[in-house]
């Protein structure tokens, strides 16, 4: 038979110690019943993996996005008023950032100076494909500077604006920039029409005269670019592109270099939208009217001039998403 402990003292500690086994296992029971339903949510598209089936899974935390990328080669512009649509500039004082990539700033003069409304950026898509892919071509920009690529859903476009926010990133009304399927989807229906369906899908650096030509196709969900500098832990080998910048002009910069800098910059995957580590992002099958947008890449700078992720180049696109073979 059992026998109890007698003394009050030995009482308490037996009290202590079944509550810590109770407390244990129910811990433990909802930590499983959490991962599991995050994983079920996950092969639903409803929410993401978990972190830890993530880490089990390993899916990767940066990529390589879109096709294969030259840093510092020689561009070759091929496209004109006949072959391309030139994206409709705007400027975004109160959040631009006014550095490069390796945050040198740039001269007053420069800065009073430049408006995206003067640069030219012109682009062609393929409009039938099982992808979502076309070529940039952009002269004008700010020099030695990286802008994300974007596709941006119309909320005109339903469908099309469920399905880009589910494979990429929803932004609710306010400053808040990180939010769930499940946010848009308790979000009031009526004022969904407010919330911004994306996702950043690649990326490209201007050399020393604002110059930049891209070949794109939207195979990855990104969150964010990210400097060698800044982080580079965990990262996957070769996801890295590292860019030698000239940062002499004395018409440009405020403290010139005359050494080249080099600065690696690599893409953030956005985590929650990958199930396996080999995945390939792609838009399912529809026929869609978005926005093609490219948001300057503000690397989460602190500084006054750093930036906020002005977005300063848009372009209505409509595009059908065939079934892959």
């Amino acid at each position: 038979m059992l026998q109890l402990p007698t003394s009050r003292g030995d009482r308490l500690k037996l009290v202590f110690l079944a509550g810590v086994v109770i407390f244990g296992g129910i811990s433990g029971g909802c930590h499983i019943g959490s991962l599991l339903r995050s994983q079920r949510d996950a092969r639903a598209g409803i929410f993401g993996p978990h972190p830890q089936f993530r880490l089990m899974n390993r899916i990767p935390t940066s990529t390589r996005p879109g096709p294969k990328r030259f840093a510092n080669r020689q561009l070759a512009f091929t496209l004109d008023d006949q072959n391309s649509v030139r994206m409709t500039g705007r400027d975004e004082p109160d959040t631009e950032r006014w550095c490069d990539i390796a945050d040198h700033f740039y001269t007053r003069r420069f800065v009073a100076g430049y408006s995206n409304r003067n640069s030219v950026v012109r682009v062609s898509i393929s409009a039938r494909g099982p992808s979502f892919k076309g070529r940039l071509e952009a002269t004008g920009l700010k020099p030695n500077f990286a802008y994300q690529i974007k596709l941006a859903g119309d909320f005109s476009d339903r469908r099309g604006f469920e399905f880009i926010g589910k494979v990429g990133r929803w932004r609710l009304p306010g400053l808040g920039t990180n939010y769930t399927d499940l946010d848009y989807e308790t979000y009031p229906d009526d004022e969904k029409h407010t919330v911004e369906a994306y996702i950043l899908f690649d990326y490209f650096v201007t050399n020393r005269d604002g110059e930049a030509v891209r070949d794109f196709e939207l195979d990855s969900s990104l969150h964010v670019l990210w400097r060698n500098d800044q982080d580079d832990t965990g990262i996957e080998e070769n996801t890295a592109t590292i860019y030698s910048i000239d940062a002499s002009d004395t018409t440009v910069y405020s403290s010139p270099v005359y050494q080249p800098v080099e600065v690696g910059i690599w893409a953030e995957c956005e985590l929650a939208r990958y199930d396996s580590p080999d995945q390939i992002i792609t838009l399912p099958p529809n026929t869609y009217t978005a926005r093609l947008i490219l948001t300057e890449e503000s690397f989460h700078s602190f500084e006054s001039d750093g930036g906020y992720w002005a977005t300063v180049f848009q372009m209505p696109v409509t595009f059908t998403i065939e079934e892959r073979d």
